[in-house]
């Protein structure tokens, strides 16, 4: 079953700048950070409690509430969600409430003066709402691996991390999926780093990486590699890859030159991989 979602509009009441919510109004909003931690509960001090999800970036959300604490001099602000069927509480900061049009918004100061323990209609319909948009989301990564097929392959998972405190270098993984009918033998991938100005990182008179991954990997079947201390900087902060070559067991070779066409987005493998 699909749904379509063409638009949702929610009033805004401009004498005193409150919004007026009703049974149907949809407040969405969009994950900013790279992770956003999200809980189920909060305690009696406003610290978050109960079981915990992360969210990545560019998730949307729908808002059915906001929440302020203050503790002494420190002051803690919730929205309340519905992601992916249930409620959740996430930092405000990790949330960008998005403008439906030029006149109409949403802000956290007017949701909390909304009394949302009364709105039990708004509260279920943005939930139910949730639920839609998963399943849409779940169609559109699964047309994307389709679309991946003629390629043979999808980068499921890529990303660098710090690989010790102790020590200068910073590695990089990758998560791939055998898609094609032949068995993988070899993948090779080229990266770039950059550093926090977007400067490429050069070491050894070259800012390429190459690192190689050894099957075989069978039709359908996914496998993860790892490779330590690719750069022997901390100073990576983003990496773009640049190619992918795919050799099978039967001597053929595939050559990716644009590697975002096989790369599943956070959003993406978190909608299908992701409890």
């Amino acid at each position: 079953m699909r749904f379509l979602f063409v638009c949702f509009l929610f009033i805004s009441v401009f004498g005193n700048s409150q919004i007026n919510i009703t049974d149907t109004t949809v407040i969405m909003g969009i994950t900013i950070n790279k992770v956003s931690s999200v809980s189920t509960k909060l305690n009696n001090v406003g610290f978050k409690s109960g079981e915990s999800l992360d969210v990545p970036s560019g998730s949307f959300v729908i808002i059915i509430g906001a929440k302020r604490y203050n503790v002494g001099n420190d002051k803690f602000d919730y929205y309340e969600i519905a992601y992916k069927g249930a409620k959740y509480f996430i930092y405000k900061d990790d949330v960008l409430l998005t403008k439906i049009n030029n006149d109409i918004e949403a802000n956290f100061d007017d949701l909390l003066k909304i009394s949302f323990d009364k709105l039990d209609k708004f509260i279920s319909y943005g939930i139910k709402i949730s639920e839609y948009m998963e399943i849409n989301r779940k169609d559109k990564a699964l047309k994307f691996i389709e679309s991946c097929k003629p390629f043979g392959v999808v980068l499921l998972k890529n990303s660098i991390y710090d690989e010790s405190e102790y020590t200068d270098g910073t590695s990089f993984g990758f998560q791939i999926q055998n898609i094609s009918n032949k068995t993988i033998k070899y993948i090779t991938v080229n990266l770039i780093g950059y550093n926090s100005v977007d400067d490429k990182i050069v070491e050894k008179g070259t800012s390429i990486k190459t690192v190689k991954g050894v099957g075989p990997i069978p039709k359908n079947e996914a496998a993860a590699f790892n490779y330590k201390y690719v750069w022997f900087t901390d100073l990576v902060e983003t990496f773009v890859i640049k190619s992918v070559k795919i050799q099978y067991m039967d001597g053929s070779i595939k050559n990716i030159d644009n590697p975002k066409l096989i790369t599943l987005s956070k959003v993406d493998y978190d909608v299908l991989f992701d409890k």
